[in-house]
C-alpha cells in the first residue's frame, strides 16, 4: 500500500497476466501500470519507502516515483536476475537475495551489499522483516538479526 493506493503484482507462471496492478478503491477495481517494466514482468515483491515504491521483478528491482505511473530499473550494485524480498527501516530499503544482504539508502541509485558477519559463501536469504529496530533474515545456514542496520 501506498497511501489509498494497494499495490498487486502478478506472476502468472506462463498463463500471460504479468506486471503490477493498481487499485485505488480498495482493490474494486484493478488496472495495470507497468509502463517502463518489461513485457513479460513477473513480480515477486513489494516495498514502499516514503513516496517510492519498489518492484522485485523476474529482472532486478524497479522504482516508482509516481504511484506506478513509470518504472525505472534500479539495480546498480544487485547480481543480474536477483529476486528477493524487502524490509524497510528508515530510508534503507533491505533486499534479501540468494546472493546475501543488500541495501540501498539512496532510491536504489546503489545497492551495497551486507554480508558482514554472516556465513561464506554468501547465504541465501529467504525471507526478512524488521521489528522495531531489529532486522531479522531467514537463511539457508539459519536465522540472523541485525540492530545496527544490516552490520552484524
Amino acid at each position: 500500500m501506498s497511501g489509498n493506493n494497494i499495490f498487486a503484482g502478478a506472476d502468472d507462471g506462463g498463463y500471460g497476466i504479468n506486471g503490477v496492478f493498481l487499485s485505488t478503491n480498495n482493490g474494486i477495481s484493478w488496472t495495470q501500470v507497468n509502463s517502463g517494466l518489461p513485457s513479460n514482468a513477473q513480480i515477486s515483491s513489494f516495498a514502499v519507502s516514503g513516496s517510492n515504491i519498489y518492484a522485485n521483478v523476474n529482472n532486478g528491482v524497479y522504482l516508482s516515483t509516481n504511484n506506478g505511473t513509470n518504472w525505472i530499473k534500479a539495480n546498480n550494485g544487485l547480481p543480474s536476475l536477483t529476486r528477493g524480498q524487502f524490509a524497510v527501516a528508515g530510508n534503507n530499503v533491505f533486499l534479501g537475495t540468494p546472493y546475501g544482504l543488500f541495501v540501498t539508502n539512496n532510491n536504489g541509485n546503489v545497492w551495497k551489499k551486507k554480508n558482514s558477519g554472516l556465513p561464506n559463501p554468501s547465504p541465501n536469504i529467504s525471507s526478512i522483516t524488521i521489528s522495531n529496530d531489529t532486522l531479522f533474515i531467514g537463511t539457508n545456514y539459519g536465522v540472523y538479526l541485525s540492530v545496527n542496520n544490516g552490520e552484524y
